[in-house]
């Protein structure tokens, strides 16, 4: 039993997943009620996201980690489904309650995907805004599974090879969309995308026939586009990498520009982590700094937690001169 989303808005008592980035191990917890999700509504969701940092013991520059947690909910209303689903990070995927060991469509790929450093994402949507909360190049290929000879080359001799894959690993994120996925009823799976949506979207590329390949950066430029492929693998791979390169090279231009606007690297007190924005507000008070991120993304975030050099930015920029008196 295969459930859409718009079906279980309208269905009763049916389970689903709800996929969220944390960094933490996978854990199903079951919850008879939704005690639990009623009192998190009531928090703000920066509030929720420090709460679930403090317990995981996760630096709040790192909340949009790609390490995968699951959690089993019950939804009665499309009132309820709502309130989960409220357009946060992660995926829902829906399981079928009258058969609890059913594979789950969906979480297999994101922790395949992790295991890989991202591997082939089919998700278009969510790729993109990963590849632009890592501030790395995108590749997208447009494939045919079915009626493209030339496309399934070359996924069996470059672009599905392990070595391939290596040299992606957390340097590429990737997007695989696949326009004969609808036409292979084999899988017994319906397609993400239909063969229409994914012709349509290689035409805003500027892209031609299967196989196709657009390579962007990560401030969303189109830096290369591959039409086709001749025959010669080793020529293929050669155009990728250097289009990859290309889109590198875009975004750090970008990143330098951004700096004459008050951009900045932040770091973590322990220097893991980091974020590139610029401040919008700081609570002198509360001694907490709110940032935004170039991908739009809002932080806050306690002074305490920040390195010894962004304490001193702050104190120059930022902080009111004591009284000498």
């Amino acid at each position: 039993m295969k459930l859409s989303l718009q079906t279980c808005a309208l269905a009763c008592c049916y389970s689903l997943i709800v996929a969220l980035s944390l960094n933490s191990c996978s854990i199903f917890k079951q919850q008879s009620t939704l005690e639990r999700e009623a009192a998190a509504a009531k928090a703000s969701s920066e509030e929720a996201k420090a709460a679930a940092a403090a317990a995981a013991h996760i630096n709040p520059l790192r909340l949009d980690a790609t390490d995968i947690a699951a959690e089993t909910l019950n939804v009665n209303s499309s009132a309820e489904l709502e309130k989960i689903d409220n357009g946060a990070d992660g995926e829902i995927f829906f399981t079928d309650p009258d058969n609890p060991d059913a594979a789950i469509e969906g979480i297999d790929e994101a922790f395949l995907n992790r295991a890989l450093g991202h591997g082939w994402l089919t998700n278009y949507q969510k790729g993109l805004r990963t590849a632009r909360l890592e501030g790395i190049p995108t590749i997208i290929w447009f494939h045919d599974s079915v009626l493209s000879k030339e496309s399934k080359t070359i996924a069996r001799d470059l672009l599905e090879t392990e070595e391939f894959n290596n040299w992606c690993h957390e340097r590429v994120l990737r997007i695989k969309l696949d326009a004969g996925a609808g036409l292979d009823d084999s899988s017994g799976k319906k397609a993400r995308y239909s063969r229409d949506y994914v012709n349509n979207l290689q035409h805003r590329y500027k892209l031609k026939g299967k196989p196709a390949i657009a390579i962007v950066s990560a401030n969303g430029e189109i830096v290369g586009r591959i039409h086709g492929y001749e025959g010669y693998t080793s020529g293929l791979e050669l155009e990728i990498r250097k289009g990859v390169e290309a889109a590198e090279r875009v975004y750090k231009e970008h990143r330098v520009r951004l700096k004459s606007q008050d951009y900045r690297d932040w770091h973590s007190l322990d220097g893991k982590y980091s974020a590139f924005a610029k401040v919008t507000r700081y609570d002198e008070k509360k001694d907490i700094i709110y940032l935004k991120q170039d991908t739009g993304r809002q932080m806050k975030l306690s002074v305490l937690r920040l390195s010894a050099e962004d304490v001193d930015y702050i104190d120059r920029k930022h902080r009111k001169p004591k009284n000498s008196n």
